[in-house]
């Protein structure tokens, strides 16, 4: 047998059925070497007996249950499916503007039938379907005007003889295949044999990198079976597993880099912010409102944080109207009376200038130096906002990008004891923005200090929640309203529920409120059928307005 490590190790290239050609269009989608090849995993599984049918499609577009906990009905609607399906009759229609359509009728298990539809290339696909013959086909499905299921310039995959014994009695992985691999003639079949190969003879000597000890505790696969499961289970529960297995192992390293990452942002030394600050207690003071018991706790956290010599690496977490901006305030009092700058960082110009006024309002008993840097001010006003910064004169800045493009052209010394950095619907900006920003801070200090950061979200999306599940960022919720805030509701409207929102709208324009109406698109597009604001306005406006 073969040593893993030099199977695993191997070129796709030098593979029986690749070649040179093959393996630029494996390259192309990072698969260089047969471990590459194993790490390629399934999109979907097809079982004979438990696949989607036509008419389980065609009842959840008609009716599609968005709460339903079944997995498949909200994954048909506008998303791609696979299917199997058996070609029975093909043919060419003729339209009056002489565009010619390739029509394929297809019948799944249940005789129900469905359409492939084929607008181009009817030489390549008149070859590829064969009357008779069985296929997975993928796309996204739609309901004609005679209730039928079709799919257009659907991928096919063509179930070879020898996977019929596989389909029979077990499930056939369907793998994600772009036009350059299949151009090259590869198929979701030539990569099965390949897996297959590559796992026998690897078989047994897949190096783990999960030590025995956490594989025991958590009841997980080992590398190797997982892999077998992956991509030829003998059932749904061991796709489960093997998925549970890979996930756990990607997560676990995830979460041991976020660690180490965190190790070395704690080695830094950062600027002593102490309590309590003179400026937010006579803010505090004047606000014709109570702070919330959540703003009150998360303020003395912050606070804890800021009189520290290690740097602050906190989310805040809240909705719209939770007061995010009154508690990043608190913290930026903090850093000026401390004799630190402190900045504010927005994704957009619009959110800037929001929190500018806002926080220009609060400050203007306070004898504090608000400054404003955006990418929309002239050449002349930058210059004089630069000189502010430079000099320490401004001591909160807010701004946009600009924070950090402006300080391109100047890249020592631009901002002046920079204490604390607040970052504003945090997921708008990159990684690397962030470090940029974090650079430019320490070089403000002669002995490059760290800043404190806050960054604050009222929308988590998946990075935003790895950040804070995995250890590289300490959490703050505010889980309150203040007094006063109404309610927001939310509904889901079908279709046919569309009168009676127009009735509530009439409703609340005769009571002096506004309504918005928005659509996916501003004006009509050929390639994607949705509706458009352009058009839809003459419709609402004559006939319900």
């Amino acid at each position: 047998m073969a040593e893993s490590g030099s199977v695993l190790s191997t070129p796709v290239q030098y593979l029986k059925g690749v070649g040179p050609r093959r393996a630029e269009a494996f390259a192309s989608v990072g698969i260089q070497t047969v471990e590459d090849l194993l790490g390629y995993t399934p999109r979907a599984y097809i079982e004979r007996s438990a696949h989607r049918s036509l008419r389980g499609i065609a009842r959840r577009l008609q009716m599609p249950d968005i709460f339903s906990s079944d997995r498949e009905s909200v994954s048909v609607l506008r998303q791609e499916v696979s299917i199997l399906a058996t070609v029975e009759q093909i043919r060419l229609r003729q339209f009056r503007n002489n565009r010619v359509l390739l029509e394929a009728i297809i019948a799944d298990a249940d005789q129900m039938k469905g359409a492939l539809l084929f607008w181009n290339a009817h030489q390549y696909y008149t070859r590829v379907l064969v009357e008779g013959a069985q296929y997975i086909v993928t796309g996204v499905p739609a309901l004609d005007r005679y209730g039928r299921i079709t799919f257009t310039h659907p991928q096919l995959e063509r179930i070879e003889e020898e996977e019929q014994a596989m389909l029979e009695h077990g499930i056939l992985p369907v793998y994600p295949l772009t036009e350059a691999m299949r151009s090259r003639g590869i198929t979701a079949a030539l990569i099965r044999r390949l897996v297959r190969t590559a796992l026998d003879q690897a078989k047994g000597n897949i190096p783990d990198l999960l030590p025995p000890a956490l594989l025991e505790r958590h009841r997980l696969l080992s590398k190797g079976d997982a892999l077998e499961q992956l991509h030829f289970p003998p059932d749904h529960h061991a796709i489960e597993r093997a998925l549970e297995r890979m996930k756990f192992e990607e997560i676990f390293l995830f979460e041991l880099l976020l660690a180490l990452q965190r190790q070395d942002q704690l080695r830094g030394a950062a600027p002593r912010l102490p309590s309590p600050s003179p400026r937010w207690e006579q803010l505090r003071q004047s606000l014709p409102f109570a702070l919330t018991s959540a703003q009150e706790f998360v303020i003395a956290e912050i606070q804890q944080d800021l009189a520290r010599s290690e740097p602050m690496h906190r989310l805040l977490q809240g909705d719209v109207g939770a007061g995010k901006t009154l508690v990043a305030l608190a913290a930026m009092l903090t850093a000026v009376d401390a004799g630190y700058q402190a900045l504010l960082a927005a994704p957009t110009e619009v959110l800037a200038e929001q929190h500018y006024r806002t926080i220009c309002r609060l400050c203007a008993p306070l004898d504090v130096r608000v400054a404003k840097l955006v990418g929309s001010q002239s050449a002349r006003q930058r210059e004089t906002m630069a000189t502010d910064i430079a000099t320490g004169h401004a001591q909160i800045v807010v701004g946009t990008h600009a924070l950090f493009a402006e300080s391109s052209a100047r890249p020592s010394h631009t901002y002046h004891r920079v204490g604390l950095v607040v970052i504003d619907e945090q997921h708008r900006f990159g990684v690397l923005q962030r470090a940029a920003l974090r650079d430019l801070a320490m070089a403000s200090h002669p002995e490059r200090l760290a800043p404190h950061l806050l960054v604050m979200s009222a929308t988590p999306i998946p990075r935003t929640l790895t950040m804070t599940l995995y250890g590289d960022l300490d959490v703050s919720l505010l889980d309150q309203m203040p007094p006063g805030r109404q309610p927001v509701t939310t509904k889901v409207l079908s279709t046919d529920q569309l009168p009676a929102a127009y009735q509530v709208i009439r409703s609340q324009i005769r009571a002096g409120h506004q309504a918005f109406i928005v659509y996916p698109l501003v004006e009509e597009s050929e390639s994607m059928q949705l509706k458009a604001a352009t058009t839809e306005f003459e419709s609402i406006a004559n006939e319900h307005f």
